[in-house]
């Protein structure tokens, strides 16, 4: 299914802006992870990842986002 290009660019515009707050959140959270282990704390990092890999995929960014088969 193709996706509209305005869309596709808003989307990619969108990832651009997000994924650096994402990684800084996931660095914040490795470097703190010895010190505050718990759930909570990796399922902000868990989530965070996920963000940044559906958000690669979204717009095409397989490198990011591989394509598996299952």
């Amino acid at each position: 299914m193709a996706i509209n290009p305005d869309i596709r660019d808003q989307a990619y515009q969108f990832f651009i802006q997000e994924a650096p707050e994402l990684l800084q959140v996931i660095e914040a959270g490795l470097l703190t992870l010895q010190q505050e282990r718990n759930t909570a704390k990796v399922h902000d990092l868990m989530r965070a990842a996920h963000s940044i890999k559906g958000g690669a995929a979204s717009v095409g960014l397989e490198a990011i986002a591989p394509y598996h088969i299952a």
